[in-house]
């Protein structure tokens, strides 16, 4: 009778411990899957100030004075004072943007068309991330 007993008491503690080891996979990947939404959640609130940036400049293009010279003189990069006020905007809301080569850009073709890039690199990302907005702005 007592060598049942030690036999049970072994069965259980084996049971427990698989138990307890289950437990920790689906908390584990419970974590997982918390990091990864974090990460998304972060990447979606930088495509939305990207995205509301390109369109606040589009539309403050089209509220002011719509000639091409004016357009190319004040949003010509890296002088135009246009150009300097929305590169700040740029770098104050997105990550990454202060490289030379995450710089964003404003293009203007004769026909008023508009195309702005804006490029940003998330601290958890390899990847850099881009947006093109574009318009045509008559005059």
């Amino acid at each position: 009778m007592q060598k049942k007993q030690i036999k049970n008491k072994g069965e259980s503690l084996i049971s427990s411990m698989l138990a307890m080891l289950v437990f920790s996979a689906g908390i584990m990947s419970m974590l997982g899957l918390l990091s990864n939404t974090l990460i998304e959640t972060a990447s979606v609130e930088y495509r939305s100030k990207a995205s509301a940036i390109a369109s606040n400049t589009l539309v403050n293009m089209m509220i002011g004075d719509k000639s091409l010279g004016n357009l190319r003189a004040q949003y010509a990069a890296p002088n135009g004072t246009k150009y300097q006020e929305f590169l700040k905007r740029v770098q104050s809301n997105l990550p990454g943007t202060l490289e030379e080569k995450n710089y964003p850009t404003i293009n203007i073709e004769s026909k008023g068309v508009v195309e702005i890039k804006i490029k940003w690199k998330s601290p958890s990302d390899q990847l850099d991330h881009q947006i093109m907005m574009s318009s045509v702005i008559a005059e």
